[in-house]
């Protein structure tokens, strides 16, 4: 299995790259659900 990674901008980016990294790897896996 391939990881995911967002690299934050700067020091204040590191939830939004935590959210977006784990949104990736969901997408990856097949989970998200469309509705």
């Amino acid at each position: 299995m391939k990881y995911a990674c967002v690299q934050q901008h700067s020091e204040e980016d590191c939830g939004a790259a935590c959210l977006a990294t784990i949104a990736l790897f969901v997408a990856q896996e097949g989970r998200c659900v469309k509705r």
